[in-house]
């Protein structure tokens, strides 16, 4: 039985929205802390100046960009604290800035965010790019039973933890306190999010038309002073090529994108560079549309109208929209009832915001479809005033069909025994098929807390609704979870060159899973000093290869149940393990140890591998 409840205060901002959201843990006071500069909503650009006000019980704060640290004051910080961040280097669209502060005993006091937009920038396109026995026995939680949405009728049931015979009772409590630094100049970028790929800019082939709320549909729409009233009437009118600017404003509609074009003349609805443009949302189905900028958010409690944007077709681009408090999924990419449909393909969901979508953030069907540099937070499974769906929960992302690519994409902060989420299944990424070649890479998933009721964990895969295959994890970072990837049926399972911190049981369960590969893994404060890093039962012996992994524990040394996976037990070295800097130190032991493999080619960060005599292990390479 595990009584201990083990908790890390690691996780990000808890909303990276489009609204300020007074986060707070114990006695915080909403004077705690405040963004006095810039304001929610401001459009900035070069340097931008981050003025925080302070409470006298602040020791020292720490200010972060989109989850990525920017900077951590010294201790003794006096108000109001300064610091600059300079925009330029910043992908042209809106950005959360959040800060934290902390007490003497470092405790956090507060957390607060704003966002802003950048209006422009020069950056280039930053890239981020064994046969162990167990004698457990695995259940099936069969009160659990969530549906898949319309799409497709699926109703699958949940695999339960493994049933443990033994008693382990904990008796300390972990707690990291993060330490302070002077410097306000980060010497390497933080892990906190993915750095994503360039998202493609739509060029204007035709010409350009413009929306506002003073417009009028009977206007030529040809220039700022004739705008068109509607977005509707841009989507049904814009000739091949042509691209709309959506001007400031409120836009009391959910458009229809139902023209479809060519990859060499789209058709481009764009909300203004700077300027919040709010709508209802958006269903595309269509080919070769680009929806990109906007502020998306609704209540309708039927679908598709309760989607924040609804993808059926081929080769669109939804972009740097901001997407919140729905009743359904933010984005929603559906095969229409054909999971792997060759119809609904190649879409690009990329650097988009989902906060307080319901389900999950981000819904993946059809084939080849790719989802990067997303920021996903605060899933619901039963929002207030929505809908009860049957079998809810609050993932991060979930995925069917075949050939997606996930990556870069930061998924945090998904509360759990919440007033909205009383008891979800919290998954970072999920499936119960069918899906096949699947690759998850270079993203970063962290929760605030966990526990051993606490039911989250890094991936649940299954293959109740059809088979799942080929599913791939690497490079990617696991921070605070119950358990890690929990796979039944799945064959081909790649679990490649990842960091796990702080995961209370194992990092891998396999039950009926042939055929996988857990490969130069780091395993940093996993199992709890109980139970291996690894759970395998007799139907995943088969043509199963494990090396080269690291199990190393803070405190005290690594447990053995359920498995006897080989490991080393090298203490890693990060960079700053409690800030969540899993960048190897020069003198760790970990680096130039790994196996070669020529299916990881980079690292977290984009980094080419290896950058040594060997691959490191763990989701960095040294460089």
């Amino acid at each position: 039985m595990r009584t201990q409840t083990f908790s890390k205060r690691h996780g990000g901002a808890l909303l990276l929205a489009g609204i300020v959201w007074l986060a707070s843990t114990g006695a915080a006071e909403a004077s705690d802390l405040r963004i006095q500069q810039p304001r929610r909503g401001a459009i900035v650009s070069g340097d931008v100046a981050i003025v925080l006000s302070l409470s006298d019980r602040t020791d020292w704060c720490a200010a972060f960009i989109d989850g990525q640290l920017l900077a951590k004051s010294s201790p003794g910080v006096v108000s109001p604290y300064t610091l600059t961040w300079n925009s330029r280097l910043a992908i042209p669209t809106w950005h959360t800035i959040s800060a934290k502060t902390y007490n003497r005993r470092g405790r956090l006091l507060a957390e607060r965010s704003v966002v802003v937009s950048v209006s422009r920038s020069t950056v280039s396109s930053p890239t981020r790019s064994l046969t162990p026995t167990r004698t457990a026995t695995r259940t099936r939680d069969t009160d659990r039973t969530p549906t898949r949405t319309s799409t497709a009728s699926r109703t699958p049931t949940r695999t339960a933890t493994v049933t443990k015979t033994a008693t382990v009772t904990r008796t300390a409590t972990r707690t990291r306190t993060p330490t302070p630094a002077a410097s306000v100049t980060p010497t390497r970028t933080s892990t906190m999010t993915a750095t994503p790929t360039a998202t493609p800019t739509a060029t204007a082939v035709g010409t350009t038309f413009y929306v506002s709320p003073s417009g009028s549909d009977s206007n030529s729409g040809l220039s700022r002073t004739a705008p068109w009233r509607t977005i509707q009437h841009a989507a049904s009118s814009l000739p091949p090529g042509d691209v709309a600017i959506v001007m400031a404003g409120t836009y009391a509609e959910r458009v229809l994108v139902s023209r479809s074009e060519n990859a060499g003349a789209p058709i481009t609805l764009q909300a203004d560079s700077g300027a919040k443009v709010i709508t209802r949302g958006f269903e595309v189905r269509a080919d070769h549309v680009t929806i990109a900028g906007f502020e998306i958010t609704n209540q309708a409690t039927t679908e598709p109208a309760g989607y924040g944007v609804y993808v059926a077709g081929a080769s669109n681009l939804i972009s740097g929209n901001y997407l919140h408090d729905l009743y359904f999924e933010g984005i929603m990419v559906s095969g229409e009832g054909n999971p792997n449909s060759a119809t609904t393909a190649q879409n690009l969901i990329s650097k988009n915001v989902v906060v307080r979508a319901a389900m999950a953030g981000i819904h993946l069907e059809g084939q080849r479809n790719t989802a990067v540099g997303n920021d996903i937070s605060a899933t619901r499974q039963y929002p207030s005033g929505g809908p009860r769906r049957s079998g809810a929960d609050a993932d991060g992302i979930r995925f069917f069909g075949s050939g997606h690519a996930i990556r870069s994409n930061h998924i945090h902060d998904i509360p759990y025994g919440a007033a909205e989420n009383p008891d979800p299944h919290v998954d970072c990424f999920q499936t119960w098929g069918p899906a096949s070649s699947i690759m998850i890479e270079r993203n970063f998933c962290v929760w605030s807390s966990t526990s051993a009721s606490t039911d989250n964990e890094a991936s649940s895969l299954e293959s109740l609704s059809g088979a799942s295959s080929q599913i791939s994890y690497r490079s990617n970072v696991f921070v605070n979870m119950r358990q890690g990837i929990n796979a039944s049926d799945i064959s081909g399972l790649a679990v490649l060159n990842n960091t796990w911190d702080n995961i209370l049981e194992e990092a891998v369960i396999l039950n009926s899973s042939p055929n996988a590969s857990i490969i130069n893994n780091i395993f940093y404060d996993v199992g709890s000093g109980s139970d291996s890093y690894a759970c395998i039962d007799s139907g995943s012996q088969s043509g199963i290869s494990i090396a080269s992994n690291d199990h190393f524990m803070s405190q005290g040394s690594p447990g053995n149940y359920c498995s006897s996976a080989p490991y080393s037990s090298q203490d890693p070295l990060f960079a700053d393990a409690t800030g969540m800097d899993f960048h190897l130190q020069k003198t760790s032991s970990l680096i130039d140890r790994g196996t070669t493999m020529s299916t990881v080619p980079n690292d977290y960060d984009g980094v080419v591998r290896p950058q040594g005599a060997g691959y490191d292990m763990g989701a960095f390479e040294y460089h």
